[in-house]
């Protein structure tokens, strides 16, 4: 337990204390063009999914994904190219599963996750 206290955050607390990171060091100025993405950058995306990898929280496999992904394209486009407009994540978009993997010896000790 004290791994997983020494790295992870409390969900329950109110008050999330703000980080202080260095700035970062840019070598290349960044543009809005950097920014742009087409359908069939989407499909290509898509195609990269691992047949057989995890779902998300939205419970939509790889598969579906990989067998639709030219009628999702459109669609998606739509969602992200609004949501990079308008700097808004829809909400749904911000949960994610995440999962302890074992690495290496016993799985009792947590710091072998």
């Amino acid at each position: 337990q004290r791994q997983f206290s020494s790295v992870f955050s409390d969900p329950s607390r109110t008050r999330i204390d703000s980080a202080t990171f260095p700035p970062p060091n840019i070598s290349h100025p960044f543009s809005d063009e950097m920014l742009e993405f087409s359908e069939s950058d989407i499909i290509k995306a898509i195609d990269e999914i691992k047949p057989n990898a995890a779902s998300g929280p939205d419970e939509i496999p790889a598969m579906l994904l990989k067998n639709c992904k030219e009628s999702l394209a459109t669609p998606l486009h739509l969602i992200w190219s609004r949501s990079l407009d308008q700097g808004v994540v829809p909400s749904f978009y911000k949960f994610s599963h995440v999962i302890p993997l074992h690495k290496k010896d016993s799985r009792a000790i947590a710091a072998n996750y």
